[in-house]
């Protein structure tokens, strides 16, 4: 929706706005314990609740601070505070003496599962076991599988006594340790298990895919109620505090209300605009579980000069960078390729997703490496004649060149035309408008091949089906570039939309990438994830569009929110109920 900021009876700037809302944390109370806090949610219910299974940032947030804890874990702080590793189960951060291939971690004691009985190692192990499960424990990350020399090991529901025995060699449990004997050098291996998919699970409680119905805890909350209304939470008594010196378990009742859409995502945002009185304390003691989009926030631009709204708002990165992959087989010329990113008129994109207010909502990226994996994101170096609104004269330019070096290529481009592919959604139909608009004023045809949205990723995902340039959004894993270049550019990465396998320049960026991977100085291996992204960019393998950032308001009563960078959402921690 247009907003007309010239209503305004006082000119503001977005940047200006934005500058208002980067300290977040409520100050003008003291945490206190007790009260309900209220999640409100548009979804159905929760996509997971399996540890093994859960694999959204904003899951992995709110189970770790709650329900399910790891070996390891962020700080529960606010701002580059909270993507510090620090212990939760384990006693420290892991040890190797191995440059990275062998990490040996101490349980702390008197961890206990919500009926008292002491957690263990071999839970630990138990729980990571069951993600070479793959046929029944879904949809969760599975880096393990490849670290560990085990194919023939299917799980512990498929398990005989030669495979399992592979498994007990890889995975080492005596007394209060556990030591991983990985098949490569792994730096950061100890903060990959801060994944709840390295989370315990007693195998006389494992439930296999009945597990995702109802979980144990170890953590301060246990989950009383799960159904299609809500996900209610009460006190863990076996909880022991001892052992858990960051988790602060300010609320008695933590409840998720499903299905809030219309009831409360409308109703709370027009009571934040002032168009409601309400004093029902559902709302006072509320927040959101899904960030709030341009269409929610009808009058944008007045909530957020109004200072009763600002201490309300949380703006900041969420972990995801749009982009659009170029296949470079299909589309092999370099000029070509920058001809395209030169003309597409990427402000007429970033409108058309958030709005005219996009920098609320988004802002230009400049690489693949979101600037929340704080330690190896750096600016790029972009083209010279790059315009947000396009460049069209310029890309008519290096055509010319495309059609003397590659005229089989330049003819595709310019009269049969390249496929786009999109999901198919009102949103993405705009979408390939755009593309089809802008890039027409150098001379290049697009034609949007519009797929079924749950579908998408099966089709561009197959190198056969796959068009000449895709959209995708991607998100770091961890803290760490190592789940984003080697993703997103080699050949043994999940999500290598660009098929890059150059020949001319492939080699010397695959040595990069294996070189950093084996780096154990932190500091040095962040130098070549940088070097790798510039390349990435300079080669065009795909363009960067945006990098997404989460918007939410909550409730009158909520103190403590904050925007925790690990998994880009609220710190659940450290939110508390105001008297």
């Amino acid at each position: 929706m247009t907003i007309n900021i010239g209503k305004l009876s006082i000119i503001i700037s977005i940047s200006s706005l934005v500058a208002i809302l980067l300290a977040k944390i409520n100050s003008d109370s003291t945490p206190i314990t007790g009260g309900t806090l209220n999640i409100m949610s548009s979804e159905l219910q929760i996509n997971h609740i399996d540890p093994q299974r859960i694999y959204i940032g904003r899951d992995l947030a709110f189970f770790g601070n709650f329900i399910t804890r790891t070996l390891t874990t962020y700080a529960y702080l606010p701002g580059n505070e909270g993507v510090k590793l620090v212990p939760d189960m384990a006693t420290d951060t892991g040890v190797t003496t191995d440059g990275g291939k062998t990490w040996t971690f101490t349980l702390k004691p008197n961890i206990t599962w919500e009926d008292g009985t002491p957690v263990t190692v071999e839970d630990i192990k138990y729980g990571i076991s069951r993600t070479f499960a793959t046929d029944v424990i879904t949809d969760g990350p599975t880096y393990i599988i490849g670290m560990l020399d085990i194919s023939t090991y299917k799980g512990p529901y498929k398990a005989n006594a030669s495979n399992q025995a592979l498994f007990d060699k890889a995975v080492i449990c005596k007394n209060n340790t556990i030591t991983f004997k990985l098949n490569k050098k792994v730096v950061d291996f100890n903060e990959m298990v801060t994944l709840l998919a390295f989370s315990p699970v007693r195998k006389s409680k494992d439930t296999k895919d009945k597990y995702d119905k109802m979980i144990e805890s170890t953590g301060p909350y246990k989950i009383d109620k799960y159904d299609t209304t809500s996900l209610k939470l009460v006190r863990n008594t076996k909880w022991n505090k001892s052992s858990d010196l960051i988790r602060k378990a300010y609320p008695d009742i933590i409840e998720v209300k499903f299905n809030q859409n219309k009831d409360y995502q409308q109703e709370i945002v027009d009571i934040f605009n002032g168009l409601v009185k309400s004093t029902d304390p559902t709302f006072a003691n509320a927040i959101s579980f899904n960030s709030f989009s341009q269409s929610d926030v009808i009058d944008i631009v007045n909530i957020l000069a109004d200072s009763q709204y600002k201490n309300r708002i949380i703006n900041d990165y969420d972990s995801y960078t749009r982009y659009y992959a170029i296949n470079i087989k299909k589309i092999n010329s370099l000029k070509l390729r920058q001809a395209i990113y030169l003309a597409l008129d990427r402000e007429s994109l970033l409108k058309n997703n958030y709005g005219d207010n996009y920098e609320l909502f988004a802002n230009y990226a400049d690489g693949f490496i979101s600037p929340l994996v704080g330690l190896d994101y750096a600016p790029n170096i972009l083209l010279p004649d790059l315009k947000n609104t396009g460049n069209p004269e310029v890309a008519k330019l290096l055509l010319e060149q495309v059609k003397t070096d590659n005229f089989k290529l330049y003819k595709r481009a310019t009269t049969t035309g390249l496929i786009l592919d999109l999901g198919d959604s009102e949103i993405n139909r705009k979408i390939g408008s755009i593309w089809i608009k802008s890039l027409a004023k150098c001379g290049i045809k697009i034609i949007p091949n519009y797929i079924e949205p749950g579908k998408y990723y099966s089709i561009v995902l197959n190198p056969d089906k796959q068009g000449d340039i895709s959209t995708a959004d991607w998100s770091a894993d961890w803290s760490n570039a190592l789940t984003v270049i080697p993703e997103l550019f080699t050949t043994e990465g999940g999500f290598n939309l660009s098929q890059n396998n150059d020949a001319s320049a492939y080699p010397e960026f695959k040595k990069i990438v294996n070189l950093a991977k084996s780096e154990t100085n932190r500091t040095k291996q962040s130098d070549l994830w940088k070097q790798l992204n510039q390349y990435a960019v300079d080669q065009v393998w795909a363009i960067p569009l945006s990098f997404n950032k989460y918007f939410n308001i909550h409730g009158t009563k909520i103190g403590g929110a904050y925007n925790w960078k690990p998994y880009s959402t609220y710190n659940f921690n450290s939110l508390y109920i105001k008297k």
